[in-house]
């Protein structure tokens, strides 16, 4: 208690005391009709400053008695003597009976003389508050509280209750100011403070000792040994819910925390309790998110995930970073929009994130890569693309390393390989350029692997797998190790090791889901689908396709619904259930037509035998390995003048129905051979013409020596002149069949080397020739 020299003696008013002028203006509107007045709120917010601020104001129009840290009722009673004399003598009091009626003797005393009775800190005086709400009526007690006042709800709501908070920025500058006795800015020191006066006190006084610069970067660590004076004595459940909303910065809904344990922090005033929402006072929010390591955080993020997987929780998220943007705080809503993404993303809800983040601005290059992000499981991947752009030509190294990875996979879906090679290597270079051991070197690695795998070198893409699995482990990246892994799986299938590839899609699975990267985990689970069937493991792998598939509809993003509709249409048509594919494929082909993504294209056109269409969109996206695709599984080959390309069999039919059209027209299924002049040839019977032919044709125009087409036709080693006999006399008979005039041939040629001697054989590319293979 402090000493008091006389009933009008006050502590001196905070001279550096600045704002509060709507909770004064609160105050003194409601000071004659309230009898009992709490202003509370957590240790150093101002509660002591903006009361004897309004006792110095109060002090020449009504007797103020200032008491303080009072224990209990017989403090106060000595206290209350002192200063208002012999009417509450000690001794007189003792011969009262009951502690009740000493109580109502006080209040009695109090109420004759209509005092103003501040009480500092002087929460457990229960009974007396009580009392005097109740019976006061010419007097008013204001209590200062850093701890929840333990009255009932119906008395709190009988008195006037004020709950400080930090200062505005505004108000922070202002202190500042009066404090250093000079102007700002003062920017890093308010960012840190957020608002607290008394941190602001610790910061100012510091510059003051010349420990920093009013423009340096506060030593957190000073901030942060305050900050944790306030957690002394939490339990581990209280601090758990406090970790909790520290890494959040949302409210969370009130029903996802121990009620008890709720009110226990609301008390002590860490935790604010507002619309049945919980958040935490800000500057401790802060602290303890920067004691956490990154294990204990992702541990936080999945918690918090499941507290918010209702729309309740995402909604108040989502309304917390509109708040922060309404006040024109873009760090904070920058800051909570990188947390509330993640949920967000998994709910579906793509417009809503997208329209946050369009309403921050561009200011922000790894808010604009989720975007970019957003929009390619949208579908939208050109679009994406033009963001990541922008974002490279003004990002930091870091950024910029994730800009490129991303860009890399989306070049990847879009089938545009040298692009993705390009940025993968720019990706790589940028990695090793940067100090320390990079994540983003993973990702670039897995984006090369995976350019590799889908380009049929299968070894290669195993090798980089390898490579980035190596550095994820060294970096503890469980994320990037599970990725790693999948390439990895998917290189190995592409070399027929189906059941390494399945074994190693289980440790992948295991660590994907260990993450919560469901994506991912979904997609190792259409590879070990895939590798199930490959084993012959029909029955099992019906099951695990369709339950990927059924997990997969509620699954918001676009890309991977597309992939698992295609992977059920394949174990269903490998099962003879054609028409049952055919729904699935067409839910594919409705996808597809938001999703521009051509490697799901090419599937469904080709389980549709459709090869001439799929040949045009691998030819469209420059994609020589789709080319490929297409080759290797449609039924049928055109090889002509104009190139060559795949056949579905209805293509097969319409060309055979333009033999006509071609000066020499050979139809290898159907045993066919027509040249233009002469007609039908007695020629696909006769094995050896037949391969020296079609060996010529597929050398496009090269010239093959005598011993080059000995090797290709006869198979067997080419033993010198007898050999090349054979080979001349060949080609002699097959002239004299195919050749309109034999003297002066259209179709075989052959080069002329120095001399006049004669070179190697060719085909005449010019001539109007198709050959179909099926």
């Amino acid at each position: 208690m402090r000493e008091v020299e006389g009933p009008f003696m006050l502590p001196r008013r905070a001279l550096s005391f600045v704002g509060r002028e709507a909770e004064k203006r609160r105050i003194l509107q409601d000071l004659d009709s309230q009898s009992l007045v709490l202003l509370e709120g957590p240790r150093g917010i101002g509660k002591t400053a903006l009361a004897l601020e309004l006792a110095h104001q109060l002090q020449s129009e009504r007797l103020v008695v200032w008491l303080s840290e009072l224990t209990g009722l017989e403090s106060l009673l000595h206290a209350l003597t002192a200063v208002l004399g012999e009417s509450l003598r000690h001794d007189w009091l003792q011969a009262v009976g009951p502690s009740d009626d000493k109580l109502l003797l006080l209040i009695q005393a109090l109420d004759a003389r209509q005092v103003l009775l501040f009480l500092d800190d002087c929460h457990e005086l229960l009974d007396f508050l009580r009392l005097a709400q109740r019976y006061l009526s010419g007097s008013t007690v204001l209590l200062t509280s850093q701890e929840r006042v333990k009255l009932t709800a119906a008395e709190r709501a009988d008195g006037l209750v004020v709950r400080l908070k930090g200062l505005s920025d505004r108000e922070s500058e202002e202190l500042l100011a009066r404090l250093l006795d000079q102007a700002g800015p003062f920017d890093n020191l308010i960012q840190i403070c957020r608002g607290h006066p008394l941190a602001l006190k610790l910061c100012a006084s510091l510059v003051r000792e010349h420990r920093l610069t009013p423009q340096s970067e506060t030593p957190r660590a000073l901030i942060d040994e305050w900050a944790r004076e306030l957690e002394l004595g939490l339990s581990e459940p209280e601090r758990e819910v406090m970790q909790l909303l520290a890494v959040t910065l949302a409210p969370l809904p009130m029903h996802a925390f121990p009620q008890e344990v709720l009110r226990g922090l609301e008390e002590r005033f860490l935790v604010e309790v507002t619309d049945a929402h919980a958040r935490l006072f800000d500057l401790l929010a802060h602290s303890l998110r920067r004691e956490l390591d990154e294990d204990a955080a992702r541990a936080l993020h999945r918690r918090c995930g499941e507290l918010l997987a209702g729309d309740a929780g995402l909604d108040a998220m989502v309304h917390a970073v509109e708040h922060f943007l309404a006040g024109q705080d873009p760090e904070r809503a920058v800051e909570l929009l990188l947390q509330a993404k993640l949920p967000l993303y998994q709910a579906g809800r793509f417009e809503t994130l997208l329209g946050l983040i369009q309403r921050v601005g561009p200011g922000w290059p790894i808010l604009e890569i989720s975007k970019a992000d957003t929009l390619a499981s949208l579908g939208r991947l050109e679009e994406g693309l033009d963001v990541l752009e922008r974002v490279e030509r003004q990002a930091d190294p870091q950024t910029r390393l994730k800009s490129l990875n991303s860009r890399c996979h989306m070049l990847l879906d879009l089938g545009r390989f040298e692009e993705a090679e390009s940025i993968a290597r720019q990706a790589i270079e940028l990695a090793d350029s940067l100090p320390g051991r990079q994540p983003g070197r993973v990702k670039a690695l897995n984006g090369l692997g995976r350019l590799q795998v889908l380009r049929a070198q299968g070894a290669a893409g195993q090798a980089t797998a390898e490579q980035a699995m190596a550095i994820a482990r060294e970096l503890d990246d469980p994320k990037g190790l599970a990725y790693s892994g999948f390439v990895r799986a998917r290189a190995l299938g592409q070399q027929e090791a189906w059941a390494d590839s399945l074994q190693q899609c289980h440790r992948s699975l295991e660590q994907a889901r260990a993450v919560h990267e469901e994506r991912l985990a979904f997609l190792v689970r259409f590879l070990a689908g895939e590798a199930l069937l490959k084993l012959g493991r029909g029955q099992e792998a019906a099951r695990h396709i369709e339950d990927t598939w059924r997990a997969s509809r509620g699954f918001p993003d676009v890309q991977l619904r597309g992939m698992a509709e295609l992977m059920q249409a394949k174990q269903l048509h490998a099962q003879g259930r054609n028409e049952q594919a055919e729904v699935h494929l067409a839910e594919v082909d409705r996808l597809c037509q938001r999703l521009g993504n051509p490697a799901l294209a090419l599937q469904v056109l080709l389980m549709r035998d459709q090869a001439a269409e799929a040949g045009a969109l691998a030819k469209g996206v420059g994609a020589a390995q789709m080319q490929a695709e297409v080759a290797r599984k449609a039924p049928y080959r055109a090889l002509s003048f104009e190139g060559e390309r795949a056949l579905s069999p209805a293509d097969y039919q319409e060309l055979q129905k333009r033999e006509t059209e071609f000066d020499l027209f050979l139809d290898l299924p159907a045993g066919r051979a027509v040249e233009k002049s002469r007609g039908a040839l007695n020629l696909l019977s006769r094995k050896i013409l037949t391969r020296i032919l079609l060996a010529l044709i597929r050398a496009r125009g090269a010239p093959l020596t005598q011993e080059e087409l000995f090797a290709q036709v006869w198979e067997y080693p080419y033993e010198g002149e007898s050999s090349a006999a054979q080979v001349r006399k060949n080609v002699s008979v097959l002239r004299d069949l195919l050749e309109p005039d034999r003297t002066n041939p259209v179709y075989l040629k052959q080069a002329e080397h120095a001399f006049g001697r004669k070179g190697g054989y060719y085909f005449n590319l010019e001539t109007r020739f198709c050959v179909i293979e099926g």
